[in-house]
């Protein structure tokens, strides 16, 4: 509204200034032809053609300047000049102009326009700070001849104010929609914070039922877990004798059902951050022992010396590369390579990558793959890069994943580093 204000404020006075303009045009003209006319009469009586350019003392000349300098101060004119063809002022008013060299008048068009019998008025001209116009009207003799222009400059202060006053509008106009725009993004930033904590705390509250229902679930399936554990240990002993691939099909099960009940636990639980010096190198060398051998032949670790330590929790981000790691060496082929690469785009920050080269992730896929259950695995839980995303967010980092059908995946952790204020109590 007060842009829009400020816009029709802005049209108005250009409409003002536009039809003051045209009035002082036409009154200009209107005081020229008369004065023009004036010099007509006055050169019946002493030709104009007697005025020598320069001498000022002469009664021809006084006999012209006087009468200009009458006009000029009655009409409220800047100064009013009487010109010949050839360029050189005959007289002029106030006199002091006379000198002025007018070499320049030759070239102007409106002066060559009034050598042909037309007045011409100027638009608004500015000179010195100062704004004036300036009309040039022929001064004929009785034969229709141009023998003389006459030039007179009026001037135009008011239009001053209303450039500065249209400035101000402009300038009034630009500071709005730059503290509109201001606004507007603190609003947005306001308002898209505030989601972020709603969503934030709805997500909390649904961990919390989450965490409460998997220690309940987790309480009640371990329990029958067990006793199917045991009594098909005891099955083995009494009848080991005969071989059955049942034997061996439901330890597999149970460890795969304890190994997601576990997940879901992780998932559920709020992570315990306790930040401190942590060599890198050490750590990636421990986590790559985690392997099995033939695994760790696939895993290449690419880790510069600095930075040697790096201030986070060593437990998470293990956990973390673990889950990782674990992804990569299933999505690739026996023969593919899995790399780990460290870097350190600033002094406090690490960004770490891992890439492999199986068969990629399709495009429509990714958008889902950090949701929780979504898997591409038959056997998958689903919850491994959930678990991921969600302690990189509690260290304070980012996880994003590239991934081309066939060229393989690449995940990127960029985590900063951490202080022991930011440790959870």
């Amino acid at each position: 509204i007060v842009i829009f204000v400020n816009i029709l404020v802005w049209l108005y006075v250009r409409q003002v200034e536009s039809s003051f303009e045209n009035q002082l045009r036409a009154r200009l003209k209107d005081d020229n032809r008369l004065i023009a006319r004036l010099i007509y009469e006055y050169n019946n009586d002493l030709p104009l053609a007697r005025v020598i350019p320069g001498e000022r003392n002469s009664l021809a000349y006084l006999f012209y300047q006087q009468p200009l300098e009458e006009i000029r101060v009655q009409s409220g004119l800047q100064s009013i000049l009487l010109v010949s063809p050839q360029g050189d002022i005959l007289a002029a008013s106030p006199e002091q102009i006379a000198g002025q060299a007018t070499s320049s008048l030759a070239e102007d068009p409106l002066f060559r326009a009034a050598l042909k019998g037309n007045t011409a008025v100027s638009g608004i001209e500015e000179f010195a700070g100062e704004k004036f116009m300036s009309a040039y009207t022929p001064v004929v003799n009785v034969d229709g001849f141009v023998i003389a222009v006459l030039i007179s400059e009026v001037k135009a202060d008011y239009f001053l104010v209303l450039t500065q006053l249209k400035n101000r509008i402009f300038l009034f106009s630009a500071l709005s929609l730059l503290i509109i725009l201001i606004t507007a993004l603190l609003l947005f930033r306001m308002i898209r914070r505030s989601m972020r904590y709603q969503a934030a705390i709805k997500d909390q509250e649904h961990l919390v039922q989450l965490g409460t229902m998997a220690s309940t679930v987790a309480h009640e399936l371990r329990n029958p877990l067990g006793i199917i554990e045991g009594t098909n240990d005891l099955i083995k002993k009494k009848y080991g004798d005969h071989q059955d691939e049942l034997f061996e099909y439901i330890p597999l099960e149970i460890r795969r059902l304890n190994g997601l009940i576990d997940d879901l636990l992780k998932f559920a639980r709020q992570p315990k951050i306790n930040p401190r010096p942590v060599n890198l190198r050490q750590l990636l060398e421990r986590i790559k022992l985690s392997f099995a051998p033939a695994e760790r032949q696939r895993l290449a670790m690419e880790i510069p010396d600095q930075p040697a330590t790096f201030s986070t929790d060593p437990d998470l981000l293990e956990q973390i590369l673990l889950n990782l790691l674990r992804n990569a060496i299933q999505a690739t082929a026996s023969g593919g390579e899995v790399t780990l690469n460290v870097a350190s785009p600033g002094k406090k920050s690490v960004q770490i990558e891992i890439r492999d080269s199986g068969n990629g992730i399709p495009e429509d896929q990714l958008n889902n793959i950090f949701k929780p259950f979504f898997t591409t695995r038959e056997k998958g839980s689903g919850l491994g890069l959930a678990i991921s995303k969600r302690l990189v967010e509690a260290l304070n980092g980012e996880i994003s994943i590239q991934s081309r059908v066939g060229e393989g995946t690449t995940v990127t952790i960029r985590l900063r580093e951490m202080t022991s204020r930011e440790k959870s109590k």
